[in-house]
């Protein structure tokens, strides 16, 4: 197997007609490349491009503006992954504009880090309605729905609701190739993404644009390889 060494000699010996770029889509992506320093390794020509990013980014302010709502209500308890709690919105300066500033304002808002943890919540507070406001991609909705069709074979706690604010990866990036300027020559796809929905969700990039597209994994190996 080539370590990440070998993939950057196989990359520094390629003849690259000036600036080429790189974009990656996902924010885990973007990480792995900053911690690894893969952008001071790397050939002058190549750049790499940060995409669309984290889940957060694209979760519309109306479904963020009703969560926050549902956490000011006494009798109700508004659980959401931990990287949603200090995403704001564009409310009133008088009410809270996020759900930390909710929870900093009397109401119940618990951070989770898996669906599964909302369930110990709902059945500890069986008289309050407990509402899971689950945004995400499909890496997020995948265990949303496992926790769904967990509850429809032994049943869920009855006052547990889920608010779902689920996106598709792959519209962000045709938003951009459909521009006719996309700014970037090539796309690394998430691998864990590719790995809910199948690695053709990522062929329209080949197919219809011409432009290579490979998918990788998180660690400095997988994106150099790519």
């Amino acid at each position: 197997m080539t370590d990440a060494r070998g993939w950057l000699a196989r990359i520094r010996a390629l003849e690259l007609p000036g600036t080429f770029r790189v974009m990656n889509v996902c924010g885990g992506h973007e990480r792995s490349i900053t911690m690894a320093g893969l952008r001071g390794a790397l050939p002058s020509q190549v750049e790499l491009i940060p995409g669309p990013g984290c889940p957060v980014c694209v979760c519309p302010e109306e479904d963020l503006y009703a969560a926050i709502q549902l956490a000011r209500r006494d009798d109700v308890i508004v659980a959401a992954f931990g990287d949603m709690l200090r995403v704001p919105c564009n409310a009133p300066k008088s009410e809270p504009r996020s759900l930390e500033q909710a929870k900093a304002a009397g109401g119940d808002v618990r951070p989770l880090s898996s669906p599964e943890e909302v369930l110990p919540i709902a059945r500890a507070h069986p008289d309050r309605q407990v509402v899971f406001f689950a945004a995400g991609f499909e890496t997020t909705i995948a265990p949303v729905a496992g926790l769904v069709a967990q509850g429809l074979e032994k049943g869920l706690p009855g006052n547990l609701s889920i608010r779902l604010s689920g996106r598709l990866t792959w519209p962000a990036v045709a938003m951009l190739l459909d521009s006719g300027q996309p700014g970037f020559n090539a796309l690394v796809a998430p691998g864990h993404g590719a790995t809910v929905m199948g690695p053709e969700e990522w062929s329209f990039v080949v197919e219809r644009h011409g432009i290579p597209a490979a998918v990788a994994g998180f660690t400095p190996e997988s994106l150099l390889a790519a």
